[in-house]
């Protein structure tokens, strides 16, 4: 990982998946490797929409835990256009991760403002959570706790998100 024109970004949600930060939201990493965040778990205390997608996810301290993501290496454009698209409901922060080729390092992240506990993702962001670890090789044991989260899904309405997921990107990569 490299120069002072790009940022380190460690990604624990949907845009540990290529086909999130790639295809759909236009951000192509410098570089990626698998990567850890210590004393933190993952959790989904990010309110969404209900029934659609109620929860995402978010880290809270949690001494001794370990969350498990991807370190991006994004130039400073591509970082500010996330800001845009994270800045909602999110903070970024600067915390230390711990990427499996580059060791500890400074690392951008998200956490959410107003965590709101008791919620639950959908099946469809579960299994994009699920398909980034997969695409960068976390260990399979994160893996399966991925795969064991508890999700909701609604017949119809839940089957409708991706396209208004595709929908809404594209109207944020617009701006």
């Amino acid at each position: 990982m490299s120069a002072a024109t790009t940022i380190l970004y460690f990604a624990f949600g949907a845009n540990t998946c290529r086909d999130v930060l790639v295809r759909r939201r236009g951000i192509v990493p410098i570089a990626s490797e698998a990567a850890e965040l210590p004393d933190h778990r993952l959790a989904f205390v990010q309110r969404g929409v209900p029934l659609l997608e109620p929860a995402f996810a978010s880290v809270v301290p949690s001494p001794g835990a370990r969350v498990h993501g991807v370190l991006h290496e994004l130039r400073t454009h591509d970082m500010e256009r996330l800001d845009r698209m994270e800045s909602g409901g999110y903070a970024r922060l600067e915390r230390t991760v711990i990427g499996r080729r580059c060791g500890a390092v400074p690392a951008q992240l998200y956490i959410t403002r107003s965590p709101r506990h008791g919620l639950s993702p959908s099946r469809r962001y579960r299994d994009l959570l699920v398909r980034g670890a997969r695409e960068h090789d976390l260990p399979a044991s994160w893996i399966e706790e991925l795969d064991a989260i508890p999700c909701s899904h609604v017949p119809g309405i839940s089957d409708a998100m991706p396209w208004i997921v595709r929908i809404l990107d594209h109207v944020i990569r617009a701006r």
